[in-house]
């Protein structure tokens, strides 16, 4: 019998064609469209625990990543990218922040077909496949340029974004942290206008979910929780300034940012990819 990996190679690899995407050299699955000489858009799969007897699942997950971050690494299963990795579900969750669609958590979440039945597992790929092009790809599609970029961060993965106080130059605290983006894209006013926003509307998805009954918090606790988070946005604003006001601070900054750049280029061409 075809193994799931096979199968998800040869489907995938048939439909994403007509979207740019190609499998990269080795062993592991993963199907990469790249844009321009700075962003690459990946999308994979992983084996995930069985819900019922009898029964086979697996997620389909997919991310963004920039030449900025300090490496990418494709040599890792996609459970181990799984910070910067996200599945159907989690994108259509958080395309709908104040919750007006329906969950489809059953149907996005996971993907099953019986097992030792080869035709039920081309089936729940192709089918797999038909949500992905729903959901995942046409969010993907907008990210065409590192503004578009930034938003998909913000929205999808704003973690990824954080700028640690220490200068972070090799890696040690996240290498898929693609923070020092922000230096190449943003002036400090327009960085400390985006972290206003970002607190702005946090606030008002909380405040949303406490008036419907989506969450236990009170408005009280959701004060403070919006009172710490503007010590921490205070923060990073502190971190960012640094980085742009330091004069040998910014340089080596820039400097780190190139070196990433031809890192990650040589890493990618290596996979067989066309940057």
């Amino acid at each position: 019998m075809m193994s799931l990996n096979t199968a998800f190679v040869k489907i995938y690899g048939e439909l994403l064609a007509p979207y740019g995407y190609k499998k990269i050299k080795g062993r592991r699955p993963y199907f990469v469209r790249v844009v321009g000489d700075e962003i690459v858009h990946i999308i994979s799969y992983e084996v995930r625990p069985t819900r019922a007897s009898g029964y086979k699942e697996y997620m389909i997950d997919g991310g963004i990543a920039t030449v900025y971050r300090y490496q990418i690494d494709l040599d890792n299963a996609p459970r181990d990218n799984s910070q910067w990795l996200r599945d159907n579900l989690s994108l259509y969750r958080k395309s709908d922040p104040f919750g007006e669609k329906p969950d489809r958590f059953d149907e996005l979440y996971t993907f099953s077909y019986k097992a030792d039945d080869e035709e039920a597992m081309l089936s729940s790929v192709r089918h797999s496949f038909e949500i992905t092009e729903e959901i995942m790809l046409p969010i993907f599609n907008r990210v065409v340029d590192l503004k578009t970029c930034m938003d998909y961060f913000n929205m999808y993965s704003p973690s990824l974004l954080f700028l640690y106080r220490e200068e972070d130059f090799e890696g040690k605290y996240n290498k898929y942290n693609e923070g020092l983006l922000n230096l190449k894209l943003y002036s400090i006013e327009e960085y400390i206008k985006n972290k206003e926003n970002q607190r702005k509307e946090f606030k008002e998805k909380m405040l949303h979910d406490i008036k419907n009954g989506k969450s236990g918090l009170t408005i009280e606790a959701l004060e403070e929780m919006v009172q710490e988070s503007g010590e921490g946005i205070l923060e990073q604003v502190e971190t960012f300034k640094k980085y742009m006001n330091d004069l040998e601070t910014n340089k080596r900054a820039m400097q780190e940012l190139e070196r990433r750049k031809k890192s990650n280029i040589e890493i990618l061409r290596a996979y067989g990819l066309d940057i």
